[in-house]
């Protein structure tokens, strides 16, 4: 037996008693939580929002590195891919892809979707959407109706309509043979923080990945909040998932806004939501899409919630992404 083998050998036996280990130390938990905990982190799919293939590019020179996983944004009635996004699936990117029940005229009604039938122009445009998504002949990530339970999405209906619309797309995209979506539901992290979100849940059928959108505001909106950790901001999201243990958590946008009595604290941010998201008790996430761009100018709120609002906190950014933590493949 040559030497190199004997050295791996003893290499392997060493690994496996500091696992043997770090397993006796563990505290026991019941239920959702042992189930989790038995887990082992697992490699993030980090990502951003990008609106183009410029931006996707010019994410990638700043980070150094591919840009796996994108987030891109549609409503009722738009092309579902544009030709650069088939460039990109054919240079492995993942789509994360949202779509609003809002034409450009108006919001249109969940229960509207949820009753359309056959020859009627919301079920043919249904149609049209899964054979869309078959045609892109690669997995995408789909979410309908981001965030149903802000001020944005509430002319389009309530709980119980939301639930509806979302089961008859998916029965409508099955029947096309659509079998590359996964169904990514999606709301405000802080829909999770005040329990509120359950009542939106459409079922473990019908979902293949609960996930959030979140930030740390801290004064950017109204002047008097408080700095709030990535693990705090999500935190409700991560108990969520306790009861249902076999679905993937994932952040669809997430981001901090900068402290400016104290350089290089969101920086830090950064930083410490990497280390969170090694932890046992997160080991349920398996993506991060990064918001990277600045926040509507509607709102007029001036929160700078990307990478660029800084130079401490690009480089926090490109060290998340350098991070080999930061995987690209473990949601394929």
């Amino acid at each position: 037996m040559r030497p190199r083998s004997l050295r791996l050998r003893a290499l392997t036996a060493l690994a496996g008693a500091v696992l043997a280990a770090a397993t006796i130390v563990i505290p026991a938990r019941t239920g959702g939580e042992a189930a989790v905990a038995e887990q082992t982190p697992g490699p993030i799919l980090f990502g951003a929002s990008v609106a183009s293939a410029a931006e996707l590019s010019g994410y990638e020179s700043v980070a150094g590195k591919k840009i796996v996983g994108y987030r891109i944004y549609r409503i009722w009635g738009q092309r579902l891919f544009a030709s650069w996004q088939l460039t990109a699936r054919d240079n492995h990117h993942i789509p994360f892809l949202s779509l609003k029940a809002r034409r450009s005229g108006g919001p249109i009604s969940f229960s509207a979707i949820a009753g359309a039938r056959p020859g009627s122009t919301l079920y043919a445009d249904m149609v049209d959407q899964a054979r869309q998504l078959k045609a892109y002949g690669g997995p995408v990530y789909f979410i309908f109706n981001h965030e149903v339970d802000a001020t944005t999405s509430a002319n389009s209906g309530g709980a119980a309509a939301f639930i509806a619309a979302w089961r008859t797309l998916h029965q409508v995209y099955q029947a096309q043979g659509a079998t590359n979506v996964r169904w990514v539901w999606t709301l405000t992290a802080w829909a999770f923080t005040t329990g509120t979100a359950a009542a939106y849940y459409p079922g473990d059928a019908y979902v293949d990945g609960i996930a959030a959108d979140g930030y740390n505001w801290y004064t950017c909106r109204s002047g008097g909040g408080s700095w709030q950790s990535f693990a705090t901001v999500f935190d409700g999201e991560r108990r969520f998932g306790l009861a249902h243990p076999t679905e993937k958590l994932m952040i669809m946008e997430f981001g901090s806004t900068e402290d400016p009595l104290r350089p290089g604290r969101k920086a830090a941010w950064f930083d410490a939501a990497r280390e969170t998201l090694r932890s046992p008790d997160w080991a349920q996430f398996s993506v991060v899409l990064s918001w990277n761009g600045r926040n509507d100018p509607n709102r007029r709120t001036g929160c700078l919630f990307d990478y660029a609002s800084s130079a401490s906190a690009t480089r926090a950014w490109v060290d998340m992404r350098d991070d080999w933590f930061m995987s690209t493949w473990r949601v394929q």
